[in-house]
């Protein structure tokens, strides 16, 4: 995997779990033995949460306990991991607060495993500065359940090559669409956090390393760019094809004032 410079070796390893336990073998980020990240298992937390979205004034925490209420320790403890993922790329919580979180929730189950020291080291620098990570977490935890169940309907040849090919990658993100108010607020701040891409800022081209060098606005010189900006950095956990293009734009961007 391509890697950004400053950025230590353990953010990597866990981005390579993440993309390993969520795309690949949907086994489990903790306890990797076991099989959570399952279309059974993803609907089941959808049922629990995505259908009973709380967007009440009492912290993320209370609601979700609430929402989370009859799940088996198996949900609960997929619900703990997929927040551990929606937080891994904000650097405006802490470390210890992104794992204290994820504690938790799984101390909501009966039989709670600990956060492993590789998830630990993982979060303890953040690459991305943008208060939705904190703002918009239930949205975000809501378009990525979408989109997982989606990953699941997939026949297994389609998904080997979407993952070969991070434009069709992409493309298939963004058509997992979002129906109704609430959801389609989630898919608004989930699905441009995840991966969105903007056609002002990349141009396709088959021109080698074109992906970046042929950008036609720097990172730092739109603020649309923005939101492309995180979801590269988080996407690089899911497809690290992206990572060497990602870098060689943010260099070209800095070069230029960006």
């Amino acid at each position: 995997m391509a890697q950004l410079e400053g950025f230590p070796q353990e953010t990597y390893t866990g981005m390579e779990r993440i993309r390993e336990t969520a795309l690949l073998r949907f086994n489990s980020l903790f306890t990797p033995e076991r099989k959570l990240w399952t279309q059974q298992h993803l609907r089941r937390f959808h049922a629990l949460f995505v259908e009973r979205l709380d967007e009440g004034k009492e912290s993320f925490l209370d609601k979700f306990r609430r929402q989370l209420e009859g799940a088996d320790d198996d949900v609960i403890q997929l619900a703990a991991e997929l927040l551990y993922v929606q937080q891994f790329f904000t650097s405006l919580a802490g470390p210890d607060n992104k794992i204290e979180n994820v504690r938790v929730v799984l101390g909501w189950c009966a039989h709670p495993v600990p956060v492993p020291e590789w998830a630990i080291a993982g979060v303890k620098r953040g690459l991305a500065g943008d208060m939705a990570f904190n703002l918009h977490r239930p949205f975000h935890l809501a378009w990525l359940t979408r989109f997982l169940i989606h990953w699941h309907d997939l026949a297994e040849g389609q998904r080997v090559q979407l993952l070969k090919d991070p434009w069709r990658f992409a493309e298939d993100v963004r058509s997992v669409a979002s129906t109704g108010e609430r959801t389609n607020r989630c898919e608004k701040h989930g699905c441009t956090w995840f991966s969105r891409m903007s056609s002002r800022t990349f141009r396709r081209d088959k021109t080698k390393n074109s992906f970046a060098t042929r950008s036609s606005i720097g990172f730092g010189r739109d603020r649309r760019t923005i939101s492309t900006r995180i979801c590269w950095r988080f996407a690089n956990a899911l497809q690290p094809r992206w990572a060497r293009a990602f870098t060689s734009t943010v260099r070209r961007s800095s070069n230029n004032g960006g």
